[in-house]
């Protein structure tokens, strides 16, 4: 990856995930291990966030654990071949990468939109700030 990308998440099911991950009496990474509370960047079928809460519900309505998408990355509101293409601009690997609470936390209540932005060598989370009417 030789230059920024920025994802976008919807701020509503960022929060939810934080709920979900706060929560939780136990949490675990990917690969099994104990972990602390987090929550997780991955990229396969899809890029999206999800908590490390041990022993969350599937979403009946998707079948799959409870993930906050990026926008455009979401293979059930597109063809699996664009997001597959799309995610092929990020890395040609499927990844994960940690993303701690503290760094999403204060974006909530003041931003409409949480991005993740990543550089070759970086991940940074940020948010569009809300507009706030005088």
């Amino acid at each position: 990856m030789d230059r920024t990308i920025r994802l976008v998440f919807d701020v509503g099911e960022v929060a939810t995930l934080v709920v979900l991950t706060e929560a939780a009496t136990e949490h675990q990474g990917l690969q099994g291990r104990m972990v602390e509370p987090r929550l997780f960047l991955v990229k396969d079928e899809g890029v999206y966030l999800m908590s490390s809460a041990k022993g969350l519900a599937i979403n009946p309505k998707t079948g799959t654990l409870p993930v906050a998408y990026a926008q455009g990355f979401d293979p059930r509101k597109a063809s699996r071949r664009a997001v597959w293409e799309a995610g092929q601009k990020i890395s040609g690997n499927d990844f994960s990468e940690f993303v701690p609470l503290e760094a999403v936390e204060p974006l909530l209540d003041a931003c409409s939109e949480i991005y993740v932005v990543l550089t070759e060598q970086t991940m940074a989370v940020e948010g569009k700030p809300k507009v706030r009417l005088a």
